[in-house]
């Protein structure tokens, strides 16, 4: 799947892919191996994954279906760097 390009972009995909699961945000953290909260505010657009989140979140992605393969990830990896700005 293609890259979000903005953060309210991003809190779309997540929430569509969470729901086509039927993933609560607590089986989400569980997944990514972070907090609630952090999950929370990811899927909410309060914040953004951290440099240090990187990772964990884009196993979540993969585990939701966005991302496919190592080519995936590291063009998600690209996005999450210029939503940062």
């Amino acid at each position: 799947m293609k890259p979000p390009t903005s953060r309210a972009e991003l809190v779309d995909v997540l929430q569509k892919a969470r729901l086509q699961k039927g993933w609560s945000l607590r089986r989400a953290a569980g997944t990514a191996g972070v907090a609630h909260s952090t999950v929370q505010g990811w899927f909410d657009g309060r914040h953004l994954p951290t440099h240090a989140l990187t990772s964990d979140f884009l196993n979540l992605a993969e585990a939701l279906e966005l991302i496919d393969g190592v080519e995936e990830r590291e063009e998600w990896g690209g996005a999450l760097g210029a939503i940062r700005g």
